[in-house]
């Protein structure tokens, strides 16, 4: 392997970390459930990635290379599926009140329409004209 595939190597596993530490620095500052699980399931997801490709340009065959590939996406589906699963049970556990979210937002939650003058996906009603829309099969 030449020396520069090396120096790219090292530097694609050093942003990697970088982005983990990011992650759980986010983690540790962030101020609520949501923004943290967004920290960390970005930032890892990322990392992960940056690593993998760091780690595949080391390896020594296509077999290795495929293997960290497929650990890549199982990071991807099991961080993206456990987050869903702990904003979802956070939510049942403790709504979100209106007087808990900047005023624009509680706001926008009120009314049904946006900063931006649209409605709220509350607000619209699902409808024959609107599951067909932008599909091309209406009638």
């Amino acid at each position: 392997m030449s020396n520069l595939a090396t120096a790219l190597s090292w530097i694609l596993i050093a942003a990697g970390i970088g982005f983990f530490l990011t992650g759980a620095l986010g983690l540790l500052r962030f101020p609520d459930i949501f923004t943290r699980l967004h920290a960390v399931t970005k930032t890892d997801t990322a990392g992960m990635g940056l690593l993998a490709a760091g780690l595949a340009i080391q390896a020594a065959d296509l077999l290795d290379t495929l293997l960290l590939l497929f650990i890549w996406f199982l990071v991807m589906g099991s961080t993206s599926i456990s987050c869903q699963l702990l904003a979802r049970y956070s939510l049942e556990r403790d709504p979100i009140d209106e007087f808990s979210l900047p005023n624009e937002q509680a706001d926008s939650i009120k009314t049904g329409i946006s900063k931006t003058g649209s409605k709220s996906a509350q607000q619209i009603k699902p409808t024959r004209e609107n599951a067909t829309q932008g599909r091309g099969d209406h009638g």
